[in-house]
């Protein structure tokens, strides 16, 4: 296996004396992706991003989603596409009638 190829963790794990340790660190990140989605009008904000690098966790073990939040369309916009330039790609979230978004909580 080639780490420069195909390890994310390139920069952090490639070291000829880490030898298996880098392919743990592969394993671990293998199958994460990078994710966001967008919520409107949550209280006095207009534009709120929350996006998911698939590495962070909270204590729980669930995935931490990091928020960002905008009064303005155009730089939503502008950091969405710094967002889809780094990788991330576009998560469609669906609520149901209570307003909750409900692949948050699983049934």
């Amino acid at each position: 296996m080639n780490c420069k190829e195909e390890c994310p963790a390139y920069l952090v794990c490639f070291s000829p004396r880490l030898g298996n340790k880098c392919l743990q660190v592969l394993k671990r990140l293998k199958g994460k992706k990078k994710v966001y989605f967008r919520m409107d009008n949550i209280g006095k904000v207009k534009y709120t991003l929350n996006f998911y690098d698939g590495v962070k966790k909270n204590k729980d073990g669930s995935n931490f989603y990091d928020i960002r939040t905008f009064s303005n369309k155009k730089k939503m916009e502008k950091f969405e596409q710094e967002l889809l330039k780094e990788g991330y790609t576009y998560e469609h979230r669906t609520t149901g009638s209570s307003g909750v978004d409900s692949s948050l909580y699983p049934s």
